[in-house]
């Protein structure tokens, strides 16, 4: 009888030695799952805006954060979305926050406005609708 309960006890310490092994590469995630998960996460955050700029890579759990914002508060709201989602170990952030200038977000909405209203009208110049178009 204890020769029966010895073999149990081993073949059981063996099955969950095999299930540790394995259990970490069946439930992995695979990088398109990754780059669709942090994709998904930095979508939504609620300050990114026309004119805001990132982009990311990911290397083996690694995410690559790069690219410029305006507003300070977007930097550390990807870094933070990026780390939740799924398949992410660390997460490198490159952002870079660039300073506010009144001059510079004159130019930003101006250009920004004009290039609307160009595609307001069916993508010809503003002049050439000028007769169509109440802007």
């Amino acid at each position: 009888m204890s020769s029966y309960i010895r073999a149990l006890r081993i073949g059981l310490v063996g099955l969950a030695v095999l299930g540790a092994l394995t259990g970490g590469w069946a439930q992995g995630v695979t990088s398109e799952e990754t780059i669709r998960s942090v994709r998904r996460m930095l979508e939504r955050l609620p300050y990114y805006g026309v004119f805001d700029f990132i982009v990311f890579r990911v290397d083996r759990g690694t995410v690559y954060l790069a690219g410029y914002t305006f507003e300070g508060r977007l930097k550390m709201d990807a870094e933070i979305a990026t780390k939740r989602a799924s398949g992410v170990d660390e997460v490198a952030n490159k952002i870079e926050v660039l300073p506010g200038s009144q001059n510079d977000d004159r130019i930003r909405w101006a250009t920004f406005i004009g290039s609307t209203r160009m595609t307001s009208c069916h993508g010809t110049h503003p002049a050439a609708c000028s007769a169509y178009c109440k802007s």
